[in-house]
């Protein structure tokens, strides 16, 4: 997922994996984190929709 999002860093769907990667280690500064940033980027595809749309 790190190197998706270092290739590719608006690839929302990636991000909002990563936040519940990160809840599920327990470290929720980082999930709010990028929880936020996947509220910012731009949608691509209908997958980011969905995606804002958990985010929120």
């Amino acid at each position: 997922m790190l190197k998706a999002l270092e290739l590719q860093p608006e690839i929302v769907i990636a991000t909002l994996h990563l936040s519940l990667t990160y809840r599920e280690m327990g470290k929720e500064e980082k999930e709010i984190g990028m929880l936020k940033k996947v509220l910012e980027l731009q949608k691509v595809n209908f997958r980011d929709t969905f995606a804002k749309r958990k985010a929120k």
